[in-house]
């Protein structure tokens, strides 16, 4: 019989903020109703840890700061995703950064590359690019190196923000906003690489290698 194959997964959004000049504040997360694919009893569900209803707040244990330029802000329990399905996922989180002015506007002509991203890439990785840095774009894509299993979590994603410290005067009072979206495509098994591949460009259009147990080695777009 052929096998079939759970694609996408759960989306969820998380918002955080920082303040060039002002503080750094955990903001509002809010999460999507999961989408689910029936494969059987089988079901393909993530959330967002620690967030256990739409409306409520997402734990971020940060301290105020004043942000200037060259700043490196240290992050915990910022973007780890749980399994809540039945069958074991790869995951990625789709991290948006820009800038926006006080009132929460987006100001697309201040540069999102002066915002840099420190991820744990003992856990995730990024695809590599043929063109360009991706660190550089406004929006960058994160893979967690392993599969999932059902009713456990990733680590977290991000360990630091780092501003720029080639930042002027148009960046004071401006806000760091960061969003991110989680999904995930089922893992079919470690001795099915080819079939995991095949889920992974079907879903995220990207090529991916594993190792022998199905672990994410590498990412191409």
């Amino acid at each position: 019989m052929k096998k079939r194959f759970l694609l996408m997964g759960a989306t969820a959004v998380l918002v955080m903020s920082a303040v060039v000049g002002g503080t750094l504040a955990a903001g509002q997360a809010t999460a999507e109703n999961p989408v689910t694919a029936p494969l059987a009893a089988a079901t393909l569900n993530i959330e967002w840890n620690g967030q256990q209803n739409i409306s409520a707040p997402v734990l971020l244990e940060m301290q105020n700061y004043n942000l200037m330029p060259a700043d490196i802000i240290e992050l915990t329990n910022t973007y780890s995703v749980k399994n809540t399905g039945s069958v074991d996922s790869y995951i990625r989180v789709t991290v948006t950064k820009y800038w926006t002015d006080e009132s929460g506007n987006k100001m697309p002509e201040l540069d999102a590359s002066n915002i840099y991203l420190q991820a744990d890439t003992d856990n995730w990785l990024q695809a590599e690019q043929l063109f360009g840095d991706q660190t550089m774009n406004e929006t960058q894509v994160f893979y967690y190196k392993y599969p999932v299993a059902a009713g456990q979590s990733t680590a977290d994603l991000l360990k630091q923000i780092e501003i720029s410290a080639s930042i002027g005067n148009e960046y004071t009072n401006k806000k760091v906003q960061l969003e991110a979206v989680a999904d995930a495509v089922q893992f079919a098994g470690a001795n099915e690489s080819e079939l995991n591949a095949k889920g992974i460009l079907a879903s995220w259009g990207v090529a991916a290698t594993f190792d022998a147990n199905g672990n994410l080695t590498n990412i191409e777009e």
